[in-house]
C-alpha cells in the first residue's frame, strides 16, 4: 500500500469538526463487537491465536527449518523430528494400535526413512508401533536401552530388528548423535540399573544452532537429579521440553523445571484418561515459570519449527 494509499482523509465540516453519519456509527460498534469477541474468544481458545500453519515438508513450507511434531497418540509419546533438508527422527511410537497415526503423520511430512528411532524405554505405550514402523520405513539406527521385558511389544520389536540390518545402538550418558545440522546429546540414564523403568528413559537434549528441545520419555524426578548432577543446571536451559510422564506428578521437579526454564512444555496424553494426566500439581509448576503449556488431548498433534533462533508453534499439520 503506499502512501498515499494509506492515510485518510476527513472531511470536515462548516465547523471545522468531523460529523458522523449512521454508517460511521455502525462500523464503529461493529468494530467494537469483534474485539470484545476476539478477546473473549482468546482466553477461551488460548490456541487460537497462536499462528497455523502448514508445515509439511512435501509442501517445501520450512524445508530450512527444524520441525518438531509432538503426534497426538493418546496416552502415549511419539515425537516426529526433521532436520533442515529432510533427515528425519522418531521418538517413540505410542501403542500399536496407535501406529496408523503415526504412519499419517510420517507420510504427511514426506518421510520414508529415519536416521533414528529411539525408543525412551520398553514400555507399550512408548515401544507398542516400533515392529510395524520398522516394516514399513527404513530405518538406519534404533537407539534403545539394554534391557528386556516381558511383553508382546517387546518381543515383536527384537524378532523383527533380529530379522533386520538395522544397527542397534545402546546410548551411554554423555554420547552425541549427528541429524543433519542438528545434534542431540543423551543425558540419561547413566545405566538401566533403576527398579523403575519410567526412571532408566532415554532423555536426549536436542539443539538446532541456538535453538534446543529436551524429550524425557516418562523420566521421573530421580533421573532429572541424576542429569542435573552429571551435566549441571546452567547447560541445561532449552526452548522446548516435552513434560515427563504424560504431565505425572512424578516427573517435572521445580528444580529440574528452573535448569530448562522452557518456553514451551509439551504434554502428550490422551482426553480423559484412567490416570488423571496431566496432573494439577505438574500444570501449577509449568505456569510458575510461565511457559506455554501445549496438550494433545486438547489441541491433536502439536508442531513446533526452528529457523535456529527460535521455536514458534504453528500447529497441526495439515494436508
Amino acid at each position: 500500500m503506499s502512501e498515499k494509499q494509506s492515510k485518510k482523509v476527513k472531511k470536515p465540516g462548516k465547523t471545522g469538526k468531523r460529523y458522523f453519519k449512521t454508517a460511521d456509527i455502525f462500523r464503529a460498534a461493529l468494530f467494537a463487537a469483534l474485539i470484545v469477541f476476539g478477546v473473549i474468544y482468546y482466553f477461551t481458545h488460548p490456541d487460537a491465536a497462536i499462528p497455523k500453519a502448514d508445515i509439511s515438508v512435501k509442501n517445501n513450507a520450512f524445508r530450512d527449518s527444524l520441525i518438531i511434531s509432538f503426534i497426538d497418540v493418546g496416552q502415549g509419546d511419539s515425537s516426529l523430528i526433521i532436520a533442515p533438508g529432510g533427515e528425519a527422527m522418531l521418538i517413540d511410537t505410542g501403542l500399536r494400535d496407535k501406529f496408523s497415526d503415526v504412519e499419517s503423520e510420517l507420510k504427511a511430512n514426506g518421510v520414508s526413512s529415519l536416521e533414528y528411532l529411539v525408543l525412551t524405554h520398553p514400555h507399550d505405550d512408548h515401544i507398542g508401533g516400533a515392529s510395524k514402523i520398522l516394516r514399513q520405513f527404513e530405518v538406519d539406527k534404533v537407539i534403545m536401552l539394554n534391557t528386556a521385558v516381558d511383553s508382546p511389544s517387546y518381543s515383536r520389536l527384537v524378532s523383527i530388528l533380529a530379522e533386520s540390518d538395522t544397527a542397534v545402538v545402546y546410548p551411554a550418558q554423555g554420547d552425541k548423535f549427528a541429524l543433519g545440522e542438528a545434534e542431540f546429546t543423551i543425558l540419561s540414564p547413566a545405566s538401566a540399573s533403576n527398579e523403575d523403568m519410567n526412571e532408566n528413559s532415554i532423555i536426549l537434549r536436542l539443539v538446532y544452532k541456538e535453538t534446543s528441545a529436551v524429550f524425557t520419555g516418562d523420566a521421573g524426578e530421580i533421573s532429572e537429579s541424576e542429569v542435573i548432577e552429571a551435566f549441571g543446571a546452567s547447560s541445561l536451559k532449552s526452548d522446548v521440553l516435552k513434560v515427563g510422564h504424560h504431565g505425572s506428578s512424578s516427573s517435572t521437579s521445580v528444580r529440574f523445571l528452573q535448569a530448562i526454564q522452557p518456553e514451551f512444555a509439551v504434554i502428550s496424553c490422551e482426553k480423559n484418561n484412567d490416570y488423571g494426566h496431566p496432573h494439577g500439581l505438574t500444570l501449577r509448576k509449568l505456569a510458575d515459570i510461565d511457559a506455554l503449556i501445549l496438550r494433545t488431548d486438547i489441541s491433536g498433534t502439536i508442531t513446533l519449527i526452528s529457523d535456529g533462533k527460535e521455536f514458534i508453534y504453528v500447529g497441526k499439520t495439515e494436508d
